[in-house]
């Protein structure tokens, strides 16, 4: 999971979210249930701001 530099919310919620980055996604055990390819390329096109957040 990586998060952007230009990431919203309080500090609280910042802190929450923060200490998942660069943690490793649990996937799903079926693949029916993982995104499609073309929405998170929509999401990383669209939503995320870049550039993504140093590690800490």
């Amino acid at each position: 999971m990586v998060f952007s530099q230009h990431l919203n919310g309080g500090d609280d919620a910042a802190g929450r979210m923060l200490a998942y980055h660069r943690a490793s996604l649990i996937l799903p055990q079926s693949r029916e249930y993982l995104p499609q390819a073309d929405f998170l390329e929509w999401h990383r096109k669209q939503v995320f701001k870049s550039p993504e957040r140093p590690v800490c």
